[in-house]
């Protein structure tokens, strides 16, 4: 056994010449195999050196967001040197041992051989006790050592949260909790540059949605005629804006800046509720702190040559991911003509206002279907007594229409909604109670699909107008009565005059003179009967010439035998006009009832009247015996045919045509009708 123990310590194994630390023992170790055992361990040694050195190259790639002056970084790195130096101390001491090793086997190997076998056992004892503590002292640095090799691997791979948790005192351990805290730190770092790199992801995709949404909203606004921009409110520049500036303003978009436009606004009057109050310096830092998202102002501004123009800016805020405002999005519109055409209506307006306020009548416009008042002058408030306030609660318009009138004011509305307009006569009961009278004008104002929405009254005052005409009215009244008494007075006295003609004519007895008295009394009757119909009809100036004739005939006919025919139109004449014809009607029937017929012998007399345009046409016609063949109107010595002749001519200013023959005689008188 003695003998192999020998042969076994004596096989030949040379360490590797690449382990630095080799060079201790190079020269021991190489001729005394025994000692192969400590040759092995500083081998391991080295390679867990090795592995040390590679973990601190990997910890050192992961730091590189660490300063090297950063203090555990420093403190790494000395605790690196110190372990360094402990490798070098304990690899000493087994060089040391496996010298003295080396030295005890050969000196004492042939006293080994010779001995007994129990001192060669002790002597393997004492060897294998060397190497087992050379071995101890090795793995007391290796097992941490693989340890720190595992958890580099795993930090290696981004687990930033492995802890080496290695409780030793010695630098292994202190390393290990250097690398815990290194490791922290790092993770910190990683954590935030992934939180950056995301954030400048965000960013990025924010930038190209603005970009996409800036070129929509460009070209829709250009479409509009307007300019777009975008300003950037960190260097408060123009970063877009489009190429209708320089039409708008004479400045290219390479000169206009936010200070050549600050420079050229001479006034801006901001449009929001937000900003009311507030001057444009504070309304400006409001927007720029996202306080109001959007922006409505119109610029009155001077351009490059001099032009007024007016502008409207309205924009939006832009944000970014986290909200926080970037930028205004927003369009500049020339409204130049737009402003001037509101200023137009706003003068027309104003003008509109006060030509309504100056008219003594007055102007109310409501809408039927909500009952509203929208619009009224002073007037209106000045009669009525209402204040404004009170005139837009009430309904309109029935409040102010007397109670009586109501049914007859609503019939009137939907007349005028369908007619378009109306006038009627109404009364105002006033706040006070009085009531005036008023003659109103309504109109229809349409709207765009033609229906009924506003309804416009203009309202004149009529109270004095209604007391005139009713003063009128009593004073026609008591005119006309008094007409009515002047007509049956003349009409009497006639009556008496013709009641003396005929007492006279019965004293006569001389039948010539009778029939003249006869004659007289007839004509005085027929200009009498005019009276009496004037005073019994409702016009004291006109009567109806149907009645006038038949009451004339029936006083005529009953002297002759004959039969009359009449075929008279509805006629009205004045009384000028009235007598003149009821005595040539009387003369020409007298004279047709004296000489047509002869004594016992029975006829027809014919009265025919009518109007042929503004004329009136009148035929007496009978069927007797006829005039002479030699009869001569011209040289006629008759008084009736003279009276009506003289009446026809100079009264009536008309013509007389006169025909004769077998079949009887007819008389046709025309004339012009009085207005």
């Amino acid at each position: 056994m003695s003998n192999y123990l020998f042969v076994f310590l004596s096989t030949k194994r040379p360490i590797p010449a690449q382990n630095p630390l080799s060079c201790f023992c190079t020269s021991t170790c190489y001729h005394y195999p025994v000692t192969l055992c400590g040759g092995l361990l500083l081998e391991e040694l080295w390679e867990n050196y090795t592995i040390l050195e590679e973990i601190f190259s990997q910890l050192t790639t992961k730091s590189e967001g660490i300063d090297d002056s950063d203090e555990t970084f420093s403190r790494m790195s000395e605790l690196r040197n110190r372990l360094a130096d402990k490798f070098l101390a304990k690899s000493q001491v087994m060089v040391s041992i496996a010298e003295q090793l080396s030295t005890i086997i050969g000196n004492d190997a042939i006293a080994i051989h010779d001995s007994s076998f129990l001192a060669m056992i002790v002597i393997v004892a004492v060897i294998l006790l060397i190497a087992m503590n050379s071995m101890l002292i090795g793995k007391s640095i290796l097992k941490p050592i693989v340890r720190l090799q595992e958890g580099s691997q795993i930090i290696g791979e981004g687990n930033f949260d492995f802890k080496f948790e290695l409780s030793e005192r010695d630098e292994i351990g202190e390393l290990s909790r250097s690398f815990d805290t290194m490791t922290a730190r790092l993770k910190q770092i990683t954590v935030a540059r992934d939180t950056l790199e995301e954030e400048v992801k965000h960013r990025k995709r924010a930038e190209a949605r603005i970009k996409e949404s800036e070129k929509l909203y460009r070209g829709a606004i250009e479409a509009t005629g307007a300019v777009p921009y975008y300003k950037n409110y960190s260097n408060n520049l123009f970063e877009f804006i489009g190429p209708g500036i320089e039409a708008l303003t004479g400045y290219s978009k390479e000169e206009f800046t936010y200070e050549v436009w600050r420079s050229i606004t001479k006034e801006v009057f901001l449009q929001q509720e937000e900003t009311a109050g507030l001057s444009f310096e504070e309304a400006e830092l409001k927007v720029r702190r996202g306080e109001i998202d959007l922006w409505q102002a119109d610029y009155r501004i001077r351009t490059r040559v001099g032009k007024e123009r007016w502008v409207h800016n309205s924009s939006v805020r832009v944000r970014d991911d986290q909200g926080r405002v970037i930028g205004s999005l927003g369009a500049l519109e020339d409204i130049t003509e737009r402003k001037r055409a509101v200023d137009a209506l706003h003068n027309e307006k104003e003008f509109t206002e006060t030509a309504l306020n100056a008219q003594q009548d007055t102007f109310f416009l409501y809408e039927p279907a909500t009952e509203k008042a929208v619009r009224w002058n002073r007037a209106f408030s000045d009669i009525t007594g209402y204040t404004d306030e009170e005139i837009s609660l009430m309904p309109a318009p029935n409040s102010y229409h007397n109670p009586k009138d109501l049914k007859r004011a609503v019939i009137f509305r939907e007349k005028v909604i369908e007619t378009g307009t109306g006038s009627i006569e109404l009364e105002l009961i006033c706040k006070g109670g009085h009531k005036i009278s008023f003659e109103f004008r309504v109109a229809v104002i349409k709207d765009e699909d033609g229906n009924s929405k506003y309804l416009i009254s203009i309202g004149r005052d009529i109270t004095e107008r209604k007391k005139a005409e009713e003063q009128i009215k009593a004073s026609l009244k008591e005119k006309e009565i008094l007409l009515q008494e002047i007509h049956h007075r003349v009409k009497n006295n006639m009556q008496v005059v013709a009641s003396l003609l005929n007492l006279q004519k019965n004293r006569i007895d001389d039948e010539k003179s009778k029939i003249a008295f006869e004659e007289s009394r007839d004509r005085i009757n027929s200009m009498g009967l005019v009276h009496e119909l004037l005073y019994q009809s409702e016009s004291l100036s006109n009567i109806d010439l149907t009645e006038y004739i038949k009451k004339l005939t029936d006083n005529l006919f009953g002297v002759g035998g004959a039969n009359l025919k009449l075929d008279i139109e509805t006629i009205s004449i004045g009384i000028n006009q009235a007598i003149p014809c009821g005595l040539v009607i009387n003369e020409l029937i007298s004279n047709s009832l004296k000489y047509a017929f002869s004594e016992g012998e029975s006829g027809t007399i014919e009265i025919n009247a009518r109007v042929l345009g503004d004329e009136i046409e009148f035929e007496i016609a009978d069927d007797g015996r006829g005039m002479s063949e030699h009869f001569d109107l011209s040289r006629s010595k008759s008084l009736g045919l003279m009276l009506v002749k003289g009446l026809v001519e100079n009264q009536l200013h008309g013509t007389w045509d006169m025909s004769s023959g077998d079949t009887g005689t007819k008389h046709t008188i025309r004339f012009k009708k009085a207005d």
